[in-house]
């Protein structure tokens, strides 16, 4: 069974919970940032593991943020 394929407005969101930037997607998971950027964009596709695995973490890091919420400084 394959996971779904990640639209790109999936992948946009998984990177901002994580605070993620294409680069740090890029050496996550050891491919060139062109093709980080490719996939961010929609236009290359991850193996199903790699799809699998940011949908886990992000959720995971969510929920971190979700109950240790950052203290208001301001």
């Amino acid at each position: 069974m394959s996971a779904a394929p990640m639209l790109p407005g999936e992948i946009r969101a998984c990177l901002a919970a994580m605070r993620w930037s294409q680069s740090e997607f890029a050496r996550a998971l050891d491919i060139p940032e062109a093709k980080a950027r490719r996939i961010v964009r929609g236009e290359a596709t991850m193996q199903d593991r790699a799809a699998v695995w940011l949908r886990n973490v992000s959720r995971e890091v969510a929920a971190v943020y979700e109950r240790n919420p950052p203290p208001r400084v301001g």
